[in-house]
């Protein structure tokens, strides 16, 4: 491609499950790129609509940054080559420092159309998804609608997990630093290609993982 004005570098790296992953080194583009300061909800927002007798249903997105396609004006800068050939990144690259901006836009419009169709409480996280809901049986329902509806729109998810709020578990000081660091946990834990479990360390007790069951 003769629009390529950056080029960057890609290699593998071996999984947890021996497969590969493609890297693609950010360093170059994130150089060009200023750095812009956005507020994203945690565990403060969640405690604030947590009622004592909630269920929360948990929709983990999958290839989170992948979903988003990148502005034309800046594909010249996602350029690669492999084997002697040119070719640009159409989606977010993983690495990239406006990732978690553009991303949490993104899925901001898909929270509130969600909103808009169905009466529950809903809050975003990372990549996460909790729909909040006093009925086991209508979270259940309406569950399964939104994941028809998300996925309608492009958004690929993990299967859900089901938690019911522990009495005493949103703490103002232990519950938010029990959350923060389970968080750092599990960020670190999914780079290298694990995932933590969530009820024990929100201080939830786990209801089902499986939808089909609750």
């Amino acid at each position: 491609m003769d629009n390529v004005q950056v080029y960057n570098p890609t290699f593998l790296v071996t999984r947890q499950d021996w497969r590969f992953r493609k890297i693609f080194g950010c360093r170059r583009i994130n150089l060009l790129t200023q750095l812009a300061h956005f507020k994203m909800d945690g565990p403060q927002e969640l405690r604030q609509i947590l009622q004592e007798s909630d269920y929360v249903m948990i929709l983990d997105i999958k290839d989170t940054f992948q979903l988003v396609h990148v502005s034309p004006n800046l594909q010249p800068f996602l350029g690669f080559q492999f084997m002697n050939k040119s070719y640009i990144y159409l989606d977010l690259p993983f690495g990239w420092r406006r990732n978690p901006l553009l991303f949490s836009r993104t899925l901001a419009i898909a929270i509130r159309a969600v909103r808009e169709k169905w009466k529950l409480k809903i809050q975003n996280y990372m990549d996460d998804i909790n729909l909040i809901h006093q009925s086991k049986q209508q979270l259940k329902q309406m569950t399964l609608k939104i994941i028809s509806f998300l996925s309608n729109l492009g958004w690929r998810l993990s299967p859900p997990k089901c938690v019911k709020q522990r009495r005493n578990a949103f703490n103002i000081q232990a519950g938010t630093s029990k959350f923060n660091q389970w968080r750092k946990q599990r960020l670190r834990r999914r780079w290298k290609g694990k995932m933590a479990p969530l009820a024990a360390s929100l201080n939830y007790y786990e209801i089902n993982c499986q939808l089909g069951d609750l």
